[in-house]
């Protein structure tokens, strides 16, 4: 534990870009204690030094979120081996806003998000984990979602920024969906948290509409047969009244069936001799 502050100040040392080109926060996106998303640029010496990213990039946001719902880390823990790297309810706020950044971004900048998770241990004491990386659109109309941290509680030394597209900080794996392929390295192999999709190549998940609630179908006005004699002798608004009354009375077990039937001739067709 001696040893913590002196990585974090070698760390810091490092993130000054004093050792050569190092990324710099050009703009802030959203910082809302949940959400951590800005612009950062390729800088040495103050001076922005090229990457030859395709930004600014207008890239719709129901794709980035239909990415991020389909994105899975493989898992031993749950039955189904895989785990979501992100919240639903998470999704569509971070998509937005790496689409804002993206747009704003320039070819010697990217996006940088971080997502932390609210937690409690023991449901007595709060925790969070963190899922962390970084987003960018090569010239072939290539997106990249590359992570160093997905959904892991960090440690003090490992809480500063690192760069996803040189390392990770926890090694993980993605389980990949059909239109996505891991990162290739130059010298041979992958990088399992960095994934690449075509962006003509990503569908946008439609979103359900919510079915109208349905109505049950109005009662039928009782049956009126056909007046007698005996019913011509009674004002019609009566002898709806009375059957009304009947239905009534059927309905709460007040009388039965063969009675309900019973009393109902005898009101259109007189008693029964």
């Amino acid at each position: 534990m001696r040893f913590l502050p002196v990585l974090a100040l070698f760390s810091s040392f490092l993130l000054s870009g004093c050792l050569g080109p190092t990324w710099r926060e050009e703009s802030s996106v959203v910082n809302n204690g949940r959400l951590d998303v800005e612009v950062e640029q390729w800088t040495f010496e103050g001076q922005a030094q090229g990457r030859d990213y395709a930004h600014p990039a207008d890239v719709d946001s129901r794709k980035i979120e239909s990415v991020l719902k389909d994105l899975h880390r493989v898992s031993k823990t749950t039955r189904s081996g895989v785990d979501p790297i992100l919240k639903p309810e998470y999704a569509s706020d971070l998509a937005r806003a790496i689409s804002l950044g993206l747009r704003k971004a320039t070819p010697s900048s990217r996006v940088r998000f971080s997502v932390h998770n609210p937690d409690t241990v023991l449901w007595v004491l709060p925790s969070s984990t963190t899922t962390r990386g970084v987003a960018f659109v090569q010239p072939e109309g290539v997106l990249n979602l590359a992570f160093d941290v997905i959904d892991e509680t960090l440690e003090v030394d490992e809480e500063h920024w690192g760069d996803p597209e040189r390392r990770t900080i926890r090694r993980s794996r993605i389980a990949l969906p059909g239109y996505a392929r891991y990162h290739q390295l130059p010298e041979g192999g992958e990088k399992t948290m960095w994934v690449e999709m075509d962006l003509s190549s990503i569908p946008i998940q439609r979103k359900e509409k919510k079915k109208a609630p349905v109505k049950a179908p109005p009662e039928p006005e009782p049956e009126v047969a056909q007046p007698t004699d005996r019913a011509q002798q009674l004002d019609n608004a009566e002898v709806l009244e009375k059957l009304r009354d009947l239905q009534e009375q059927l309905k709460t077990g007040k009388i039965s069936d063969a009675e309900y039937k019973k009393q109902r001739e005898a009101l259109l067709f007189g008693p029964t001799r």
